[in-house]
């Protein structure tokens, strides 16, 4: 069988990402923090046929699968082993992904070994948490929604279906998902008329993720009292309020709670800026009484400091460009710093598209797309998150880098001519 040059380029980014993946293996090993211990324990409670308050089944129950079929001693690195595996799978469906949508080999296989040797990627695949996984299921469901886009079908749908349902349930972040797909809807039947069954298909995936997280959010409430994921939210929302003085106990009703939180306060400070002091109170709290009640305590402290919480928020976006809250600002800090190049797409994006919109130019519907996936990516790790931006945001760098090649494709319009499809259905068109 005789090879052609793209396959050529997939063989070759694929054994480059394992040259850097055995690399990472040998430097880094297993390696763990204060979250993995979590993911590790919330399987029995899946087993178990309950509900983790802190963690959601996907991660746990793919530790626990690896478990049983390597077995104590060995799953630890297996689960690593195979995370690595699936970064690797992934890459060549960025790769043609991005071939699709950029209609561009050179600018496809750039983008693609910027995903190879950013090696924050391949250390990753190095802990046991679920930074690894979310990215490379991540390149799956955008693979699975551009196939879906092109040619709608009742397998596309369910293949991108279950896609959103597992990264859901992974990582609660991708709530913005839901949101999201209604929007492709919108966009596809606005900006492409011809797209309609696929557009009915993206309004059939938002509904389906609404039913799941609705069914998910009761049997929650059923054993925990709140209507959510996890505890996680209640958790950063706290170290938030604490750290910032203004945790507000005068509507509780628990007055073995408040009085705990008071002695903290008197202990540690009214704003306690220690971190693991921080985590530490909020977890003999959340040990000791119910999720309800500290809910219940942080939802006043909110609607009682709305100003002051937006505030904070807004200042992330400042403290994002730092690696620690404490370090100050510099041309250094912005220059190493990749939210600052986040940044800047988001805002060529931002600038281009309301231009259009402004000057009722034809909108093109696969940036839209692009953009409302970073963009939501972008703000649920910003306002949902009290730090850790850079970890946070590392799931959506694939779909940052297709936003990035489209603009500088369709608008600097470097090149002078574009790849050529030997057939047009296997083109995303972006017009």
């Amino acid at each position: 069988m005789k090879l052609h040059a793209r396959h050529i380029f997939i063989i070759l980014i694929v054994v480059s990402a394992t040259i850097v993946s055995t690399f990472s293996l040998i430097k880094h090993g297993v390696l763990t923090t204060a979250d993995s211990e979590s993911y590790i324990n919330a399987f029995n409670v899946y087993y178990s046929g309950g509900i983790d308050k802190f963690r959601t089944p996907i991660y746990p129950i793919f530790i626990g699968i690896i478990r049983y079929v390597f077995g104590q001693q060995y799953y630890t690195l297996a689960i690593i082993i195979i995370q690595h595996l699936l970064f690797i799978i992934s890459l060549p469906f960025f790769f043609i992904l991005s071939e699709r949508i950029l209609r561009s080999t050179l600018l496809s296989i750039i983008l693609s070994v910027a995903l190879v040797f950013a090696v924050e990627f391949a250390n990753w695949n190095n802990y046991i948490m679920t930074e690894s996984l979310s990215t490379s299921l991540f390149i799956l469901l955008l693979f699975s929604l551009f196939t879906l886009i092109e040619s709608p079908s009742v397998l596309k749908f369910c293949s991108c279906l279950i896609c959103s349902v597992i990264v859901l349930l992974l990582r609660p972040a991708f709530i913005y998902l839901i949101p999201a797909f209604a929007l492709f809807f919108i966009i596809l039947i606005l900006c492409k008329k011809e797209k309609k069954a696929s557009a009915f298909y993206c309004l059939a995936v938002s509904s389906s993720l609404i039913i799941v997280t609705t069914a998910y959010f009761i049997a929650f409430h059923s054993l925990y009292g709140v209507y959510a994921f996890s505890n996680v939210s209640t958790v950063n929302k706290y170290y938030t309020l604490r750290q910032n003085g203004l945790i507000d106990t005068s509507n509780s009703s628990n007055l073995a709670l408040v009085a705990d939180i008071e002695y903290f306060k008197k202990v540690n400070g009214e704003t306690n800026k220690f971190i693991r002091g921080t985590y530490y109170e909020i977890q003999t709290l959340d040990s000791i009484y119910p999720l309800k009640d500290i809910d219940e305590i942080i939802t006043t402290s909110i609607s009682r400091n709305k100003a002051k919480c937006v505030s904070l928020v807004l200042d992330r976006f400042r403290l994002a460009v730092t690696d620690y809250d404490t370090i100050a600002i510099s041309f250094k800090s912005i220059i190493k710093n990749k939210i600052i190049y986040v940044y800047s797409v988001l805002l060529l994006a931002s600038i281009i598209i309301i231009w259009g919109f402004i000057r009722r130019k034809k909108t093109n519907a696969i940036l839209l797309i692009l953009y409302t996936l970073a963009m939501g990516h972008f703000f649920v790790t910003f306002i949902g998150a009290q730090g850790d931006w850079h970890r946070l945001f590392e799931p959506a760098m694939p779909v940052m880098l297709l936003l990035a090649g489209i603009l500088f494709v369709d608008y600097i319009k470097p090149f002078p001519t574009r790849t050529r499809a030997r057939n047009r259905r296997d083109v995303v068109s972006t017009r």
